[in-house]
C-alpha cells in the first residue's frame, strides 16, 4: 500500500505539488526507516506499539524518554514546530482536513471520515490528564505528589515504625513520576486494566498474605484460651493470652521486609511505566471503521 501510495504515477498526491503536507507524508513513508506501515511519520526510536489503544486511524506507540525529548526528535523529524494547546501536547499537522478531503475525493472514496478530523499528523501527550483536562500541570499541583495507593502503603508502614520519612521522601523523589506515566494494559481475564493497577493490586495481596496468616493463628489462639480457662488452666491460658496479643500487634500485622518489599514494588511499577505517549495517524487511504 505504501508503495502505490507514493508512486510517481499516482494522481493522489503529485497533481498539487503545492501541497507540502501531501508530499511530507510521502516521504516520510519512503525514506524514513522508522516508518511503519502506512503510518503519516516515523515512529520514534525505542518507542514500543500500544496496540490496545489503536483505532482505525491511529497507532498509539509509548515512550519510556520523556515528552521533552520525544517532541525534540519530530521537531527535526518533521522539520516543523508542533503546536501546543496549551501546553497538554505536541501536536504536529502532517495534512490538513482539507487535503484529507482531497485524498478521498480523488481515489473514488466517500469522504465522510475527513469531516470529523481538522488535521491529521503526530501527538505527543505529556500527561494522562492531557485529553480530558485544560490545565494539566493546575491539576497535577492539585492532586499532589506521592499521594496514590503506591506511596500510601509507604505511609501506613511508617504510622507503624516500619520506615522514616527521610527514607519515603527519597522514594517519592526517585519514583513520584510513575503516577503521572502511562502503562499498557493487563488482559488477565479480559479485565484490561493498566499494568500499574494489576502491579498494585497484586503486590497487596502478597504483602498482606503474612498479616492474613496472622489473623488466622490468632483466632485459633483464642479459642485454645477458652478452652483452657474452661478446664481451669489459668496460668496456662495467661501465657497463650500475650502470645493472643502480640499477634494483633502491628509488628505482626506484616512481615519485618515489608519496606523492603514495598520499594520493590516501585521499582517493577517504574519499569512497566512509559512517559510519553505518541499518537500516529494513518495515511487516509488506510483508514479502516474504528474498532
Amino acid at each position: 500500500m505504501r508503495s502505490a501510495i507514493c508512486s510517481a504515477n499516482n494522481p493522489l498526491l503529485f497533481p498539487y505539488p503545492s501541497q507540502t503536507g501531501l508530499l511530507l507524508a510521502c516521504l516520510l513513508l519512503l525514506i524514513s526507516g522508522q516508518a511503519v506501515g502506512g503510518l503519516l511519520a516515523p515512529v520514534y526510536p525505542g518507542a514500543v506499539h500500544a496496540p490496545e489503544y489503536d483505532s482505525g486511524k491511529f497507532e498509539v506507540w509509548l515512550s519510556p524518554d520523556p515528552p521533552e525529548k520525544v517532541s525534540a526528535w519530530y521537531r527535526k523529524a518533521l522539520g516543523r514546530e508542533p503546536e501546543h494547546p496549551i501546553g497538554k501536547h505536541d501536536w504536529f499537522p502532517v495534512l490538513t482536513a482539507k487535503e484529507v478531503w482531497r485524498i478521498f475525493k480523488e481515489a473514488g472514496r466517500n469522504p465522510h471520515w475527513a469531516f470529523d478530523e481538522e488535521t491529521v499528523g503526530v501527538d505527543v501527550r505529556y500527561h494522562p490528564l492531557a485529553a480530558h483536562v485544560d490545565d494539566v500541570e493546575y491539576t497535577r499541583a492539585q492532586m499532589g505528589t506521592c499521594t496514590s495507593d503506591h506511596f500510601m502503603i509507604l505511609r501506613d508502614l511508617i504510622a507503624r515504625g516500619m520506615g522514616s520519612e527521610a527514607d519515603f521522601n527519597r522514594l517519592c523523589e526517585k519514583y513520584g513520576w510513575i503516577e503521572h506515566a502511562f502503562y499498557r494494559l493487563h488482559d488477565p481475564d479480559g479485565l484490561r486494566q493498566p499494568m500499574d493497577k494489576y502491579l498494585l493490586a497484586e503486590d497487596k495481596k502478597r504483602l498482606t498474605r503474612v498479616a492474613r496468616a496472622s489473623a488466622a493463628d490468632a483466632e485459633a489462639l483464642g479459642r485454645r484460651v477458652q478452652e483452657l480457662v474452661m478446664q481451669g488452666r489459668f496460668k496456662e491460658a495467661g501465657k497463650l493470652m500475650e502470645s493472643l496479643q502480640g499477634a494483633h500487634g502491628a509488628s505482626a500485622e506484616l512481615p519485618n521486609d515489608a519496606w523492603e518489599q514495598w520499594v520493590q514494588h516501585l521499582e517493577k511499577v517504574a519499569h512497566a511505566a512509559y512517559r510519553t505517549w505518541i499518537r500516529i495517524h494513518k495515511h487516509p487511504l488506510e483508514w479502516s471503521p474504528e474498532r
